[in-house]
């Protein structure tokens, strides 16, 4: 499968898949190609235009097919985000203590951990994102799936974590990157696109209500900046010990 303007061509890589492990063009079976333009391995991506992506499949005794779609590019470049050097704020406020450690945030169980930051699109193209709206609060027992709010890859979020994250993936409490209202709204085939535009900054503020019993203790909970299915752009933001009384 590749990408051509008529004049250069573009090859896209294929993805493994459970019934073509080899990833060889003459295996038998599914053929799964993601295209991203590159922005997974920080490659400019081609330039804005008109394209045909094609597809190609041949068989041992010469048959052959042909599948030709276009594809327009637009705004491209190379997404680029950060959470401000203001760094992270939680509540509740650190325990004051004598020790020369960074001083532990005291939550009881059943009371609510929350954390703001100021994330500023550095980039030159918009970023989308999705919900759920910042200020949302989440439980222990909760996640981002079980709020129907999915992985797309391509989304930005800011996420939270700890030690003992039991769900299988890191960050699984997520928030979209500012509030609906400062964010431009694109319709695109019925469907609502909200993005943070370049140079434009916002406020990022989430919740955990902490109602399991932490392994320990004292936990560690961080902060992390995602660009789903692509790469966790900033991982482990100012972690901060929290002690939970039960």
């Amino acid at each position: 499968m590749y990408l051509t303007d008529g004049n250069k061509r573009y090859e896209v890589a294929e993805k493994k898949t459970t019934l073509c492990i080899k990833e060889e063009k003459s295996c038998a079976g599914a053929h799964e190609y993601d295209y991203d333009g590159g922005i997974d391995l920080l490659a400019t991506p081609p330039p804005n235009g008109t394209y045909d992506v094609i597809a190609d499949a041949l068989d041992a005794v010469g048959n052959r097919t042909r599948v030709t779609k276009k594809l327009a590019i637009a705004e491209g470049g190379i997404p680029r985000a950060t959470i401000t050097n203001s760094g992270v704020e939680w509540s509740p406020q650190a325990l004051p203590t004598l020790k020369l450690e960074q001083a532990s945030l005291l939550v009881p169980l059943g009371d609510t951990l929350t954390f703001t930051v100021t994330v500023e699109n550095i980039g030159p193209v918009p970023l989308r994102t999705k919900g759920p709206e910042p200020g949302t609060v989440y439980t222990t027992s909760e996640n981002f799936n079980t709020r129907k709010e999915y992985e797309e890859p391509g989304v930005w979020r800011v996420g939270l974590d700890s030690e003992g994250n039991s769900v299988g993936r890191p960050y699984p409490y997520r928030w979209q990157i500012g509030p609906s209202q400062a964010l431009k709204r694109v319709v695109v085939d019925g469907k609502a696109y909200l993005y943070l535009m370049p140079g434009q900054r916002v406020t990022v503020s989430g919740a955990v209500r902490i109602v399991d019993k932490p392994p320990r203790l004292n936990v560690y909970y961080w902060v992390g900046l995602i660009q789903e299915d692509v790469r966790i752009v900033e991982d482990r933001v100012e972690p901060r010990m929290v002690t939970v009384e039960f």
